[in-house]
């Protein structure tokens, strides 16, 4: 994805995972048994199998760990899917912007950073938001999915309603809020 695309696919992915928990409550509701769901859980999570064979590394990544060659030839292999004839000057071109990626990186080499760093005293206040808005979405939301069974009513209907009316809604927010904030906003004071 570009740069200018990245929030739009995040967003979309994680609206989906609500619709992936609802296929997993119509698949427990109509087998009702732990040993068919496993089965079946197998099964669906199966299809995304060719997805590893069909979808390439990506070209930049490939080139960026010094894997040029390889980036080249998705590259190739991406131009015979589109139906494009790349000419030898196209194909010099790729081969000079991975190189030059290549050499980018080994220019940049950045210090490594570790735990002392999120520590210093400019980092502290936002490694201390994210830390604690971490740990109140994560025990608010496995508070909720795990005593969904001891709420009245149906388990199978309190299961769909969760992924609906708590994790849709919040996606969608975080959506809408990515798209007129940055993702830094939070923790700027």
């Amino acid at each position: 994805m570009g740069k200018n695309h990245r929030k739009n696919a995040v967003v979309i992915k994680e609206v989906l995972w609500p619709f992936g928990g609802l296929g997993l409550v119509i698949v427990f509701y109509l087998t009702r048994h732990w040993t068919y769901f496993h089965l079946w859980t197998g099964a669906l999570c199966a299809i995304a199998i060719p997805a590893f064979l069909i979808i390439p590394e990506s070209p930049r990544w490939l080139s960026v760990n010094c894997k040029g060659e390889i980036a080249e030839t998705v590259f190739l292999k991406i131009a015979r899917w589109n139906r494009r004839n790349l000419s030898h000057d196209d194909k010099l071109k790729i081969n000079s912007i991975l190189r030059r990626l290549e050499n980018n990186v080994d220019s940049n080499q950045e210090k490594k950073l570790d735990f002392r760093d999120m520590m210093n005293s400019k980092n502290v206040n936002k490694t201390i938001i994210i830390m604690l808005n971490w740990i109140i979405v994560c025990v608010t939301t496995f508070t909720l999915a795990l005593n969904v069974t001891h709420l009245s009513g149906n388990v199978f209907l309190n299961t769909a309603l969760l992924a609906f009316l708590g994790d849709l809604p919040g996606k969608l927010i975080v959506g809408v809020t990515l798209k007129f904030f940055s993702r830094r906003f939070i923790v700027r004071f």
